[in-house]
C-alpha cells in the first residue's frame, strides 16, 4: 500500500472536515434525537385513539375531561366532537362533560359539528339538556371564539358573550344556507306543543342571529 507524503495540508483539512461532519451527521445521539421524535409521534396517535374512544362512548367518564383535552390536537376533531354530541342527544342533567365538549366548539368551526348539532336542537325526542347544548353548539358556529356559559345561554336574557382573540379552526366551511337553515329548524321547534320555555326562548334567540345572517349583504 502506497503512503501520499506529498504537501497535502489543504487536503487533510478538507477531508478532516468531512470525516468529522459526517461523524456528528450520524452520531448516536443525532438518531437517538431522530428516533426519540417517532415514539412521540406514535404516543400522540395511540392517545388521539384512546380520546375518541372515550369521548365517543363517554366512559370511563373519570377520563372524559383528559379526552378532551387531547382531542384538541387530533386531526379528526371534528368527527369526534360530532359523534359525542349524539352521545348527549337524550341528556336530561347537566354534566361537566358535555359543557367541555360544548366549549370544544367555540374553536373549531365544521360543517359535520354544525349538522350534528342542528339535528339534535331540533329533535324533540330529544333530551332538554341535550337540545340546549346543541343550540349552544349551533350558536358557537355560527359566532366562533365567543364563549357564554350554560346559564346565562339559557336564563332567557339574551346571548351574553365573552368574545376571546385568536382565529377559529375553519375545518369545513358551513353550508351556504345556514341561516336559513337555523331558522327553519326553529320554527319547526316552536310549533312544538308543550315546548320547554328555555329551550323556546334559545330557538326565539338563535332565529334572531340567523335572521341577520340571512339579510347580511
Amino acid at each position: 500500500m502506497s503512503t501520499y507524503t506529498g504537501n497535502a495540508g489543504p487536503f487533510r483539512i478538507a477531508v478532516a472536515a468531512m470525516v468529522f461532519a459526517l461523524a456528528v451527521a450520524g452520531s448516536p445521539h443525532d438518531a437517538s434525537a431522530q428516533a426519540s421524535d417517532q415514539p412521540d409521534e406514535v404516543h400522540h396517535r395511540n392517545d388521539c385513539r384512546l380520546a375518541r374512544q372515550i369521548l365517543v362512548h363517554g366512559q370511563p367518564a373519570n377520563k372524559v375531561a383528559w379526552a378532551q383535552d387531547v382531542i384538541a390536537s387530533c386531526d379528526d376533531i371534528q368527527e369526534t366532537i360530532a359523534q359525542a354530541l349524539e352521545q348527549h342527544r337524550g341528556d336530561e342533567v347537566e354534566s361537566e362533560a358535555l359543557d367541555r365538549l360544548v366549549f370544544l366548539t367555540t374553536e373549531v368551526v365544521d360543517a359535520n359539528v354544525f349538522e350534528a348539532a342542528l339535528s339534535i336542537a331540533a329533535d324533540p325526542a330529544a333530551g332538554t339538556i341535550g337540545r340546549l347544548q346543541a343550540m349552544r353548539v349551533v350558536f358557537n358556529q355560527f359566532t366562533p371564539l365567543n364563549f357564554v356559559d350554560f346559564e346565562s345561554f339559557v336564563d332567557g336574557g339574551g346571548f351574553y358573550v365573552l368574545p376571546r382573540t385568536g382565529d377559529p379552526l375553519v375545518l369545513t366551511p358551513l353550508p351556504a344556507d345556514r341561516g336559513q337553515r337555523v331558522i327553519d329548524a326553529m320554527d319547526s321547534v316552536l310549533d312544538e306543543p308543550g315546548l320547554d320555555e328555555r329551550i323556546e326562548e334559545v330557538a326565539l334567540g338563535l332565529q334572531g342571529i340567523a335572521d341577520s345572517e340571512v339579510r347580511r349583504p
